[in-house]
């Protein structure tokens, strides 16, 4: 009788447990917290003003790299990650400037980044476009540069660019292949990596440092793409200013207790007590 008194018990609080506990989805889209562009050629200048960022190469074999990163604090501590999305637009495209045709469909892959990095105003501007972003500007003190996590104050990352597995992953959370259309939204989908990405950052916000997109081919001409960064403040702002920004797409579940549940809780607990108050009595 004990034994199986003790399984109904273990049955019937599961049952509870169910009722009490749900979780609900919830879909947020995050704005970038800065973003900005390592150049191969200008080693030190920067791109965190600017109104896009770049990833590939240009004409001359010079190697772009984006970095950027997402405030994720407003998303519950005890949520539980189930699908990221990063969504850029294309600004600009590598040979779109009449030097030639550049690499069509490039793939650019998001490394999660192992490291802190600056973003200062450099080349703030109110350009409609991106033209002229393609070599940086002189850095100011904090920005992220080709060879500085943050300029003036002596943080140089691993190697010139970052180095895989020091500064950034070695292998790629997601990746995409590029439209060879200006205005064209690029929309990494969610990928394990991308959610344990999050999933870490929400578990240790000390270590959410973005991502840095690379370009699968650095070795080819004109591969590279922009995209519009979230300091794009272009005069006279377009109508569809806001649907250009960065935006990180997370939907999560937080456990949440039900009505009905709370209620089967509050009956059980007074059963229990009433159970044991007779079994005194007796």
């Amino acid at each position: 009788m004990k034994a199986r008194s003790l399984k109904h018990a273990a049955l019937f609080a599961t049952l509870v447990l169910s009722l009490v506990i749900t979780a609900e989805a919830t879909t947020v889209q995050l704005p970038a917290s800065k973003d900005t562009t390592l150049y191969q050629s200008n080693p030190n200048n920067g791109a965190g003003g600017a109104p896009g960022f770049l990833a590939g190469t240009n004409s001359q074999l010079s190697i772009r790299r984006a970095l950027v990163a997402f405030d994720t604090s407003s998303i519950p501590s005890n949520a539980t990650i189930t699908d990221v999305q990063l969504r850029l637009v294309i600004g600009q495209i590598a040979g779109a400037g009449g030097s030639g045709g550049g690499l069509s469909a490039p793939i650019i892959d998001l490394h999660k980044l192992l490291v802190n990095w600056g973003e200062a105003n450099t080349g703030a501007s109110t350009a409609t476009n991106l033209n002229g972003i393609g070599q940086g500007s002189a850095a100011l003190a904090g920005d992220a540069t080709w060879n500085d996590r943050f300029f003036g104050a002596s943080q140089p990352w691993s190697s010139p660019g970052g180095q895989s597995g020091a500064d950034y992953t070695a292998g790629a959370s997601a990746s995409l292949a590029q439209s060879n259309n200006v205005n064209d939204v690029s929309l990494w989908f969610s990928t394990p990596a991308l959610v344990a990405d999050v999933q870490g950052w929400l578990a240790a916000p000390a270590t959410n440092f973005g991502w840095m997109l690379i370009n699968q081919d650095e070795s080819a001409a004109q591969t590279f793409r922009g995209f519009y960064s979230r300091n794009f403040n272009p005069n006279p702002p377009p109508a569809n200013l806001q649907s250009l920004f960065p935006k990180l797409i997370v939907t999560y579940l937080v456990p949440e207790p039900t009505s009905l549940g709370m209620m089967a809780l509050g009956l059980a607990v007074l059963g229990a007590i009433a159970r044991k108050r007779k079994r005194v009595v007796a």
